[in-house]
């Protein structure tokens, strides 16, 4: 998808300008990359596909160095729900371990109010 919307040109720079913003708007939406804080990750996009996620991850950012993971290129469907279980589980369990290894009270409130959140997507 992202190799196709890649190749749309326009003479109108207008539209050739809202085209791009678009695209840039979706890819950091959908994708970690953008996030990875000098990590060396692949690019990942999610999306959602009827009711699966779309989970589809390149190289090409790393080939570049002569990075290479062991699957450079890939997609896979997952069921919504066994992603959805899967992503909540692991920040659960992400915040319990954060909890017990602070005492400090700030970051106790932000624990609280993230798990509160993730109350609200589990439902």
């Amino acid at each position: 998808m992202i190799e196709e919307a890649d190749k749309f040109e326009s003479d109108d720079l207008v539209e050739e300008y809202l085209w791009y913003n678009a695209k840039s708007i979706w890819i950091f939406k959908h994708n970690w990359f953008s996030c990875r804080e000098g990590s060396i990750l692949p690019q990942v996009y999610f999306r959602r596909i009827e009711n699966n996620i779309e989970i589809y991850w390149d190289n090409d950012f790393w080939e570049e160095s002569g990075i290479v993971f062991r699957a450079p290129r890939g997609s896979a469907l997952v069921d919504r729900k066994v992603f959805k279980e899967i992503i909540t589980n692991f920040v659960n369990s992400f915040l319990e371990e954060v909890s017990a290894s602070t005492n400090d009270k700030k970051q106790m409130e932000r624990i609280e109010n993230l798990n509160r959140q993730l109350a609200l997507i589990e439902d």
